[in-house]
């Protein structure tokens, strides 16, 4: 079944009291992270992005020959890459129980956020997934949700549009800047909303990097 945002069942949050509740009323704390996937396309995951990405750091270290190592077929084994996606359709994450958290925040303090509550076979409506997050995310794989944080803002910053008609929201104390999923080992996936894409990216300490020998096995950049 095609993912469909107006005809996804779940309420829009809009206030960082709410979320934080909605988070804790899922009951995921102490359930650990079997597999994570994009329904569609992740867009710094296409060909052209990453050898941008990769021209950009061979310019900034002063790597020689770089505008030839940044052709995707060149591009050194070394190369570090954010662990980072930019996406316009939900990611979910699936537990050790069964169960599957299903995350769009592809707009400015507006967030569609369930469990359970997609078809377990929904599939792109916009663009096909190029990217196994397994790979990507790997650092995340068999590690246990410890907890959350939800970071506020005093302002509704400019990047919203109103898409998928969203209604704006007004007159708050406050709006949803990011928020995180702390998982054990230091390591958080964090979530924010670039325009009208969702932006989901992991960190942990030292390590929030993943190499290009490594990334590339889990691309398909056709």
């Amino acid at each position: 079944m095609e993912f469909n945002y107006r005809e996804w069942n779940v309420p829009i949050i809009q206030e960082p009291n709410e979320l934080m509740n909605k988070l804790k009323e899922l009951n995921i704390k102490g359930k650990k992270i079997t597999s994570i996937r994009c329904v569609g396309l992740c867009y710094n995951l296409r060909k052209d992005r990453i050898e941008d990405h990769a021209y950009g750091y061979y310019e900034e270290n002063h790597i020689e020959n770089f505008e030839e190592l940044s052709n995707y077929e060149n591009i050194l084994p070394d190369t570090p890459f954010t662990r980072y996606v930019e996406i316009d359709e939900p990611i979910i994450i699936y537990f050790n129980d069964g169960d599957r958290l299903e995350v769009d925040f592809s707009e400015a303090s507006s967030i569609k956020i369930g469990k359970n509550s997609l078809p377990e076979n929904v599939e792109f409506s916009t663009n096909a997934p190029n990217s196994d997050m397994n790979i990507v995310f790997s650092n995340c794989i068999e590690k246990t949700v410890e907890g959350f944080e939800v970071i506020m803002s005093d302002e509704l910053y400019s990047d919203y549009t109103g898409s998928q008609g969203i209604p704006e929201p007004e007159n708050q104390n406050s709006y949803i800047s990011m928020f995180r999923i702390l998982l054990e080992e230091g390591v958080y996936i964090e979530f924010n909303s670039f325009v009208d894409y969702g932006e989901v990216a992991v960190y942990q300490y030292d390590k929030s990097e993943i190499l290009w020998e490594d990334l590339k096995n889990g691309l398909k950049n056709w």
